[in-house]
């Protein structure tokens, strides 16, 4: 048998890993770079209430510098002709949690694979094509207004707005159209704070399915949107909600004709019944009650906006309105509290105007006043201290780098 000769054996692996090593060296540097670029979007704003209004940022009669204030930072870069690796590093004023106000975090991070010319699938974190600003909500400067129509995309059935999974992309064009179609699976785990109570909650939303449809062209973009999905909210008291087979769904439609813009949306979340547990409530009185089976409302919101372009000016108005409706409401003390806080019924109207003052500053501001409806404390975190009608006045400034 011949002798194994240790030097000559680790003088050719040496050899082979500086040749790896040049290789990858040479093939980075001829790599596509990491592309960066970045949002920042700031506002001040100060209602004619103290009770605070929209629970997620607690708007109230005391000027506020910081809960419309989010910074991101969209990171990309090309692997090859097939891969592609995203993500979107986020630091917001407002989270639902105080201690976690501006610390940055990936809202998205996901690699991005071409199968075919006109399909691609990601597999990690994103935000699903839920409305029709979904994608880039964050983004002051991609949208006309200070703030997106509260009654979609504030209330109690936004709250899913990332996902990990897999998501489909497939584009077509069909004449001057053009078709987007993003179907998606996966589930949310995570904490949910309550700004108002301080209280916490675990949100398992399992088995998500859904999907995001636009036909688009130059002069208008239709969209639609559906998701389904088990989800088992858990207490930090040690109640229990599960909400079996929710649904919620959006249609939608923007068009730009000449100066004239028009953009409208309705969103609905259908829960059906609701399932509680409260046998392990660390609140007093409440473990008593046990489990609990009960009809969660139904709820919608719309909005219509028209506005007009003059140059660098376009001023706008919006007409939006939520309501919620329950069939054959309980008597039930706990249930009937419970449904309560799902019954955010208000309408609203809302004037503004955008200004690009540089190619990179748009600075917004407008007037938003709504009206409680039906006994409802609308979008209030609870009952107003006074009067129901509410004055919401914001002055934004959104850049892009």
């Amino acid at each position: 048998m011949a002798n194994f000769d240790t030097r000559k054996y680790i003088s050719s692996s040496v050899a082979c890993l500086l040749c790896s090593a040049t290789v990858g060296l040479s093939n980075l540097a001829t790599a596509e770079p990491i592309n960066i670029n970045g949002f920042l979007s700031s506002s001040i704003t100060k209602t004619n209430h103290s009770t605070p209004y929209i629970e997620t940022k607690e708007y109230t009669d005391t000027l506020n510098f910081q809960s419309g204030t989010v910074m991101g930072l969209m990171l990309s870069k090309r692997v090859d002709s097939k891969v592609n690796f995203q993500g979107q590093l986020t630091a917001r004023g407002a989270e639902s949690d105080e201690n976690l106000n501006f610390r940055p975090s990936f809202d998205m991070l996901f690699v991005d694979y071409k199968l075919r010319p006109n399909l691609s699938m990601k597999v990690g974190k994103f935000i699903p094509d839920t409305y029709l600003i979904s994608k880039h909500l964050d983004v002051g400067a991609s949208y006309l207004w200070a703030r997106p129509p509260v009654e979609v995309y504030e209330t109690s059935y936004s709250l899913i707005t990332k996902i990990n999974g897999i998501e489909l992309t497939y584009q077509k064009s069909l004449g001057s159209y053009n078709v987007r179609f993003q179907p998606y699976v996966g589930r949310v785990n995570e904490t949910i704070t309550s700004r108002s109570s301080k209280t916490s909650s675990q949100l398992d939303a399992k088995d998500i399915a859904g999907f995001g449809l636009a036909i688009e062209n130059q002069i208008i973009t239709l969209h639609a949107s559906y998701m389904l999905t088990d989800a088992v909210n858990h207490e930090e008291e040690g109640g229990t909600l599960t909400m079996p087979k929710a649904v919620i769904y959006s249609l939608g439609a923007k068009a730009h004709l000449d100066t004239w813009l028009l953009q409208l949306e309705l969103a609905r979340s259908q829960v059906g019944h609701g399932i509680i547990d409260l046998t392990a409530s660390s609140t007093p009185g409440l473990s008593a009650f046990g489990t609990l089976k009960t009809k969660i409302p139904v709820q919608t919101g719309y909005y219509l906006t028209v506005a007009k372009e003059s140059g660098s000016l376009t001023p706008y108005l919006t007409l939006a309105c939520t309501d919620a409706v329950l069939k054959d409401p309980s008597s039930h003390p706990f249930i009937a509290g419970f449904n309560n806080g799902f019954m955010q019924e208000q309408a609203s109207v809302t004037v503004g105007a955008r200004y690009y003052a540089t190619d990179t500053l748009t600075i917004k501001a407008e007037l938003h006043q709504a009206d409680t409806r039906n006994g409802t404390s609308g979008l209030f975190v609870a009952l107003p201290a006074k009067n129901s009608h509410l004055q919401l006045w914001t002055v934004s400034f959104n850049i892009l780098f």
